[in-house]
């Protein structure tokens, strides 16, 4: 027995747990097993020579757990094990005349007719003696995952109120401001090349900032993995800082209290977001133990949640309606005829496409554009090609991206290129002083450089999305527009829109109602479930791929037998067969292809007319690579995902 190593991983997930406990500990299995562990382990200690850890691990149970973990009722059989507690503390204090092992602990019979209260660490102990609360309140957490912050908000599905979360975080100057989004920065300390996250420390000097760590979470990037691996290890610390969280119309225990019994968290990505990038997210909230089950972790697409966050809006009219939402990353479009009743609203009635220039881009143009030639020799060079301004081209910002994350001043450069977007919003000219160096940027030159671009690519698509309902733009009879990338340009939009649209009616969002749009819209899910793309949800990538892998025939087949061999398994193959057929073609999620493997990366390979064959190099591989990610997870894709989205038949 390792005693230093295990009593140090004790103390760790007992910190953690304190900082979740509430009046549900008990109804957390993760919590229950924890305490299971200091229990019986605690008892072998006695046999061990006293140390720092020991006193310190005892104490912090004796005085925090037994103590300060409230009063729960439990049944009236408790009584029958009042000798297992005495002897329990005598265990946690080292007292002499315990016996030398923990006493056993047999369940008992519920008889929730006599109830008696308690307020000792052994009645945790027992699942059996455990009973939920006497409410029936249902609670879900709408959660928008963004690039720059996380907001959330809750939802209390008996009486469809929602509670946004807010934070209280110091600033660069020391002072606390409430915040309705935690910062989801990284601070990468270039000495010791260690990761914090950003809400919980302010950045050093030497610190390089890394906002948009959101983009490797698609393990698209092989040669960032051990990037990856740091982020997904700070990912449970995030969604932990919920616990932190305050609403005005709920205590601090009523939010602990929430977030225990939460019925499932609704997270917001982009419509072309890959099953890579849910997959980690997916594990980084099982990690935190706020959801146990993976199919109670929805994913929504950002521009639709836009438009439910808007439900009881009066201001928001039947007919076809145009949705702008300009994230940091990108920005997600979607067109809908929205009906009169919103129940009758599908996942397939939204038109949705992704454009990969957001917020963040327009900021990497200003500082390509206006800012890097004032200071290009004084500053290392950049070696790769820079993107077009307003255009997407991915890679060409990804590796400007990588120059950026590589100098400390570089973060600088982009809040001044935040400062002159900011600032030309009211005003014709901007004169910036970057040190020594003297910064002049017009409206005229950031619109024609850079928005104009842009804007072009944005009405190539809107057209792209009319041409596909069959509609003229006259027929388009508002337009929504949210994100931040949207609120830093609103007047060119607006001009832009007058034009396009000129029937139409904006709404635009103030920053306050963005801050949290999306989130409520998430929220509000299981009130519309219709919406939902329960086909995806159901039928990951990982899951149809763990399935052919297991079904592929080692003989000559046809894709009709193929199909039906994972019919008999269960698997409903009419609504995911483009999906098996992608990925019989070698369309598989990001990053499951290294670069160590050169073969053909096809999964079957034709063998004659109609048959064919599995590449069983690739086979074997894929079955190697999942089998290792899958021993590190929570997540075993060995099943399809449920649905079960519970909203009360009345109000309470």
């Amino acid at each position: 027995m390792n005693t230093p190593d295990e009593l140090t991983s004790l103390i760790t997930d007992l910190e953690i747990l304190l900082r979740e406990a509430n009046n549900y500990i008990i109804a957390n299995e993760k919590h229950r097993t924890t305490l299971q562990r200091i229990y019986q382990y605690l008892g072998n200690l006695q046999q061990q020579p006293q140390e720092d850890r020991v006193e310190k691990l005892a104490k912090v149970i004796s005085e925090s757990v037994v103590n300060k973990i409230e009063t729960i009722k439990i049944t009236s059989e408790i009584n029958e094990l009042k000798e297992q507690i005495t002897e329990l503390k005598g265990i946690l204090l080292n007292q002499p005349g315990t016996t030398s092992s923990p006493p056993e602990l047999s369940p008992t019979k519920n008889n929730q007719n006599q109830l008696t209260q308690i307020k000792s660490l052994t009645d945790l102990l027992n699942p059996e003696l455990a009973i939920l609360p006497q409410n029936n309140d249902i609670w879900y957490l709408g959660l928008d995952f963004g690039t720059l912050g996380l907001a959330a908000v809750l939802f209390k599905a008996n009486t469809q109120q929602q509670y946004p979360l807010f934070w209280s975080l110091k600033n660069l100057d020391g002072l606390v401001n409430q915040q309705s989004r935690y910062p989801t920065l990284i601070y990468r300390d270039s000495v010791n090349d260690s990761f914090v996250l950003g809400g919980v420390e302010l950045p050093l000097d030497t610190d390089i900032i890394i906002d948009n760590y959101k983009c490797y979470l698609d393990w698209s990037n092989t040669t960032e993995i051990e990037l990856l691996q740091h982020f997904c290890e700070l990912l449970p610390k995030l969604f932990l800082q919920l616990y932190t969280a305050i609403t005005p119309e709920l205590s601090p225990i009523s939010i602990k209290q929430a977030l225990g019994r939460l019925q499932g968290i609704i997270i917001s990505f982009p419509s072309d977001g890959s099953d890579s990038y849910q997959f980690n997210l997916r594990e980084g909230i099982l990690q935190t133990h706020l959801i146990e089950e993976s199919g109670e972790i929805f994913f929504l697409e950002e521009a639709i949640a836009n438009v439910l966050g808007r439900y009881k809006d009066e201001q928001l009219l039947s007919g076809w309606t145009l949705v702008i939402n300009g994230g940091n990353s990108t920005t997600e479009i979607a067109l809908v005829n929205l009906p009169e009743n919103w129940q009758q609203l599908t996942h397939a009635d939204f038109k949705l496409i992704t454009l990969g220039y957001g917020q963040r881009a327009l900021e990497q143009d200003i500082f390509t554009e206006f800012i890097y030639p004032i200071y290009a020799e004084e500053i290392p060079k950049i070696n790769s090609e820079l993107p077009r301004p307003g255009k997407v081209e991915q890679l060409k910002r990804y590796q400007l991206d990588q120059y950026l994350q590589t100098y400390p001043f570089a973060y600088s450069f982009l809040e001044a290129a935040r400062l002159i977007n900011l600032m030309l919003e009211g005003q014709e000219v901007f004169n910036l002083s970057l040190g020594d160096y003297p910064c002049r940027v017009s409206r005229q030159d950031l619109q024609q450089v850079i928005i104009n671009p842009f804007l072009t690519d944005l009405d190539e698509i809107i057209n792209q999305l009319l041409t596909q309902v069959n509609i003229g733009s006259r027929e388009i009879r508002q337009v929504i527009g949210g994100g931040g990338l949207i609120l830093g340009s609103k007047n060119y939009l607006l001009t832009w829109l007058g034009q396009k649209f000129p029937q139409t009616i904006p709404i635009i969002d103030t920053e306050a109602q963005n801050s949290t749009r999306v989130a409520r819209g998430l929220a509000y899910l299981p009130l519309f479930p219709q919406v939902f793309a329960r086909s995806r949800h159901q039928y990951s990538d990982y899951f149809l791929l763990k399935e052919l892998l297991k079904t592929i025939p080692q003989d000559l087949f046809t894709l009709e037998e193929l199909m039906q061999k994972l019919a008999t398994q269960g698997i409903n193959t009419r609504v995911c067969l483009k999906r098996l057929l992608a990925l019989l073609q070698g369309q598989f999620p990001s990053g499951l292809i290294g670069a160590d493997f050169t073969g053909k990366k096809s999964l079957i390979v034709s063998a004659q007319k109609g048959y064919y064959r599995v590449n069983s190099q690739l086979s074997d591989y894929l079955k190697q690579t999942l089998s290792k990610i899958l021993s590190e997870t929570r997540q075993q894709v060995s099943e399809p995902l449920l649905i079960n989205f519970i909203i009360p038949n009345e109000h309470s």
